[in-house]
């Protein structure tokens, strides 16, 4: 099938490019989607081809290594990129383009919230690991409460 040597061609190239310079593309363009248009549309033999979002992503899982630790590490750093980026948009917005710079600074920070969840994320996260559902001490503590606040009744029980 003619797609199957493009993803192949595209996860070679990526090999060839390798992690460090994976990272710094997507940190600098943004996305994979950007990465992908950015290098394979363009220098693509196929004029029919899509940008190669599939080739990365089998790319990232030939390796366990990559999935578990590199992947992560990235999204981490372009959340910490978007987040800069925010600040400085709002830090150097005028009365005349502050709505908009606000916001752009706030979609950047919701996306920086999904892609570093430890970091810029909102509040408890529930897991599901094991399939045991920890949801963590929010729901627990929210027990204790339940529990404190209840009446008790007291009363002599009668035999008849």
């Amino acid at each position: 099938m003619p797609g199957n040597s493009i993803v192949a061609d595209r996860i070679a190239w990526l090999e060839d490019k390798g992690e460090d310079w994976v990272e710094e593309e997507i940190i600098r363009l943004g996305s994979v989607k950007a990465l992908a248009c950015e290098h394979w549309t363009a220098h693509s033999e196929n004029d029919d081809a899509k940008p190669g979002i599939n080739a990365f992503y089998k790319w990232l899982d030939k390796s366990p290594e990559r999935k578990q630790e590199w992947w992560p590490a990235v999204k981490k750093r372009r959340a910490a990129a978007l987040v800069e980026a925010s600040q400085h948009d709002m830090d150097t917005s005028t009365p005349m383009n502050f709505r908009h710079r606000e916001s752009k600074a706030k979609s950047a920070r919701w996306l920086a919230s999904k892609l570093d969840r430890e970091q810029y994320g909102d509040g408890p996260q529930v897991q599901i690991t094991n399939n045991t559902l920890e949801i963590g001490s929010v729901f627990a503590e929210a027990l204790k409460q339940i529990a404190d606040t209840r009446p008790v009744i007291e009363a002599k029980v009668e035999d008849e």
